[in-house]
């Protein structure tokens, strides 16, 4: 065994080690060299019925044609199923571009895998994509939540996705690919939008990161370290911030049950008010965040605790109703009562 291929497969088997045993897994194929060594390496040791290939066609490229043939071709190599899943890219989201295909293709990936009985669906994300996610969202002023980058793995809606390469350096991922190609003559598609320097990733491969790579070379170790740090700060605030919201809960009936919304616990104004002004902004924020409500900006919050610290503690004066997107804060006789849109 080659020394990439031992280390991609090492750090691929701690992860799967542990996931309950035995699920079903897919993996999310662009025919690019990172997802395509991903099925690779995935492939070997495991049963027919456990492995599924997903391409998702994105029809953003005169060249997607003949990426999901590539993919097309890879799965034949390696005698795995491939379902294609065909999308159109809603680019008046206000996403742009970048967001939007990436919205797109992972609302594609969720439907396949339920199509399918998919248990967890793999992506190969590696050690340059999670620093170059928390480089770029600290230019956009993420918090410690986003900061946290990405994580190996996550669960929504009966769905794990797993990202088993986030430690692992890009340049042992083409070494691996590489030597396959050797043996067998298939080669990975190349996108030039990675590096289109229109796009914000791609402005950032292609200008700044030269420079840091110049006088930073440890950079993407460095920036993955401080994902991970962030990660566990963000898990300590939470469990802080749902120790704080289970204190601050009223034991009633929330305010009209009957309405077609997710509705969260009901809290207490008077003691949401006793907490320090930070702790008045974890809680609130935790508080939707467990009603999965959209995440308010800064200025949002700041403005919902500027009107809960000013309406009157029993709620006499006024009846409070703030709103976001989809989901409303009231303050009803000195309670607090969330509302989430199904």
């Amino acid at each position: 065994m080659n020394p990439p291929a031992k280390v991609l497969e090492t750090a691929l088997a701690r992860t799967l080690e542990a996931l309950p045993p035995n699920l079903s897994l897919a993996v999310g194929l662009s025919g690019g060299p990172d997802s395509s060594a991903l099925a690779i390496c995935l492939d070997h040791g495991l049963p027919a019925d456990r492995l599924l290939l997903f391409h998702v066609h994105h029809g953003l490229s005169e060249q997607a044609d003949a990426w999901q043939a590539k993919a097309q071709a890879l799965a034949d190599l390696l005698k795995r199923p491939l379902y294609v899943r065909r999308v159109e890219v809603d680019l008046d989201a206000g996403l742009g571009l970048e967001g939007a295909a990436r919205q797109a293709r992972r609302a594609a990936l969720k439907d396949l895998a339920s199509e399918h009985q998919v248990d967890a669906m793999l992506l190969a994300h590696h050690q340059q994509d999670q620093a170059e996610t928390v480089l770029m969202r600290l230019l956009r002023g993420s918090g410690v939540q986003g900061l946290a980058a990405m994580r190996a793995v996550t669960h929504e809606a009966g769905l794990t996705w797993v990202r088993p390469w986030l430690d692992v350096s890009r340049h042992q991922i083409l070494d691996y690919l590489r030597a396959f190609s050797e043996r067998t003559g298939w080669t990975p598609v190349d996108d030039p939008s990675n590096h289109d320097a229109t796009l914000a990733r791609g402005t950032l491969r292609s200008q700044v990161l030269p420079a840091i790579e110049t006088h930073w070379p440890a950079w993407q170790g460095s920036l993955s370290r401080h994902a991970k740090q962030a990660a566990q700060a963000s898990r300590l605030l939470e469990r802080y911030g749902q120790r704080l919201v289970h204190e601050l809960r009223c034991d009633v009936t929330p305010a009209d049950p009957s309405q077609p919304t997710l509705v969260a616990p009901v809290l207490s104004l008077q003691k949401w008010r006793a907490l320090d002004p930070d702790e008045q902004v974890l809680a609130l924020r935790v508080w939707m965040s467990d009603a999965n409500a959209t995440m308010p900006t800064e200025k949002r919050v700041n403005e919902l605790v500027r009107q809960l610290n000013q309406v009157h503690a029993l709620g006499h004066d006024r009846q409070l109703k703030w709103q976001q997107q989809d989901a409303e804060v009231l303050c009803i006789r000195g309670q607090l009562h969330l509302r989430v849109k199904l």
